[in-house]
């Protein structure tokens, strides 16, 4: 399971690279090893306090990070509701997975867009020419 490096900081997850910092300021002043005397919890806290500074602290490495994180906690349920044996209210709709069929036609469209276009622009030359 991915660590919540956030919630290590005890920051909010959309927090800005200043309070990133405060908070990792913060904390590593209240459990480094040479002003807290804790033994090998408080230097495994401070280790994950510094792997989770690490990364939310430089832009890239917390882009990729939170794009991981949405990642893994998002439902994989094509449905509305999570979970499996709970039924939809009367009356509330369910969305449907995109099937094979509607992927299909979309890709269709793809290149049939541009052919269309072209044909229309020949069509309105031969009016204008004429």
């Amino acid at each position: 399971m991915i660590k919540n490096y956030y919630e290590t900081l005890g920051i909010p997850r959309f927090s800005s690279s200043e309070e990133v910092k405060k908070a990792y300021r913060r904390l590593a002043h209240k459990y480094h090893p040479d002003k807290n005397r804790s033994g090998a919890q408080g230097e495994e806290f401070f280790r994950q306090i510094k792997e989770a500074y690490d990364a939310l602290s430089c832009p890239l490495k917390k882009k990729d990070y939170d794009l991981v994180l949405r990642a893994r906690s998002t439902p994989v349920s094509p449905y509305t509701f999570t979970s499996y044996t709970q039924q939809p209210d009367a009356g509330e709709t369910v969305a449907e997975p995109i099937t094979n069929e509607a992927k299909d036609s979309s890709k269709i469209w793809v290149w049939l867009k541009p052919v269309i276009i072209i044909i229309l622009s020949i069509i309105a030359m031969y009016f204008i020419m004429r």
